[in-house]
């Protein structure tokens, strides 16, 4: 894997996979009738969790920005593994967006991929973008992938909190029998 991609605009960029990502939340908005009103509810947070937040989606809109200039490298092991990631990621975050926005908002979303993750759509993304970061043959998408993971392990507990608040003890028992991220952690 190169350090620093090769910078350039071009047909065949990262820009691709990033906007398949993007997209899949309105298509699936527009096939569920959903407003996403759900998925714009924030959680009440103080200034230090407000600038670790806002950060993460910072980080976010840069990936997407920058995958402009990153082009798709292919090789004969990265290439094919990081289809296979990024495909992977879609289909778990298609999945868990569907259950999200079919979910009436007053419920504990507890159904679908939600059995086995508290947090599957999160989860996806880290796996999409992964997966982009090794058809890039980038590290330094790699880098910025894993940095975004570790910021949402820090975001997701305000939301948690939230649902706390909201779903009381349902959410306790919830957390309690359900990982964050998948089976493994």
């Amino acid at each position: 894997m190169e350090l620093l991609p090769n910078f350039q605009i071009g047909i065949y960029n990262t820009y691709i996979a990033m906007i398949i990502l993007t997209l899949t939340t309105r298509v699936i908005a527009k096939f569920t009738n959903s407003d996403l009103k759900r998925a714009h509810t924030f959680p009440p947070m103080n200034s230090y969790e407000k600038a670790v937040y806002y950060i993460w989606l910072g980080l976010f809109a840069f990936i997407l920005l920058i995958s402009f200039l990153i082009p798709f490298v292919y090789t004969k092991i990265l290439f094919p593994l990081g289809i296979i990631f990024s495909f992977s990621g879609l289909l778990i975050f298609l999945f868990s967006k569907y259950t999200y926005e079919t979910t009436p908002k007053e419920q504990l979303i507890t159904t679908g991929l939600y059995k086995i993750s508290r947090n599957p759509g999160y989860f996806s993304n880290t796996l999409y973008l992964i997966g982009v970061s090794f058809m890039a043959n980038s590290i330094f998408l790699l880098g910025l992938s894993i940095l975004f993971f570790l910021f949402y392990q820090v975001a997701v507990t305000y939301e948690e909190r939230m649902c706390e608040d909201i779903y009381k003890e349902e959410f306790i028992e919830y957390k309690n029998n359900t990982p964050k991220n998948f089976l493994f952690f």
